[in-house]
Order: structure tokens, then sequence, then C-alpha cells
């Protein structure tokens, strides 16, 4: 049987990983709040679920778009009007613990 996910909000960003390559990450939340973040396989298209995006606090955040510093590797997002604490707001990712820290 197959299952069905409904996505609200998709965002997408290619981050460097190692010196030998790249990775997809992509951000997606069903309701604008609680983005989970994946990571994308660019050969098969297969998800990895990382972790959901929260902060030190539990906080869930709604992330609608990622961007990857070139120089620093740092990953940036920016949440959506619904997140709840810090609507429309630029934030850092670590995609290691999937943590968010407000900027």
């Amino acid at each position: 049987m197959r299952q069905r996910i409904g996505i609200g909000i998709i965002a997408l960003c290619l981050g460097a990983s190692s010196v030998y390559g790249q990775t997809l990450y992509g951000a997606m939340s069903g309701n604008g709040i609680n983005s989970k973040l994946y990571s994308i396989d660019t050969g098969t298209a297969h998800l990895t679920l990382i972790g959901p995006l929260t902060d030190g606090d539990g906080q869930y955040f709604g992330i609608t778009g990622m961007a990857v510093h070139p120089t620093t590797g740092v990953l940036y997002g920016l949440t959506s009007p619904q997140s709840t604490d810090w609507p429309n707001s630029l934030v850092w990712i670590n995609p290691a613990n999937t943590r968010v820290t407000p900027i």
C-alpha cells in the first residue's frame, strides 16, 4: 500500500558536506510550522530524515527557504509566517543536530 504525504512547504538547498561532495537538503512541512530537515540523495532522490527543526527550547520552526554560504558552508533558513515564535525571520540551521538559531 502506498502512503501519501501532504506537503505544504518544501525548501531545497545544496550544501557542502565535505571536501568530497555536496549534500542536498530539503525541509518539509504540512502546516508551515513543524518543518523537518531531510538529506536528499542526488543520484536516487531518496529522502533521509535528519530530524525536526527546533530551537534549544524544543520550539518547532517552519522553514520556507534555505541557502548555504559559499565560503563558510553555514546553512541559513527563512521561517514561515506561521512559525510561532520567529515568523518571517532569518535563522541558522545546524544540519548535524537540526537546531535552529534565530539571527
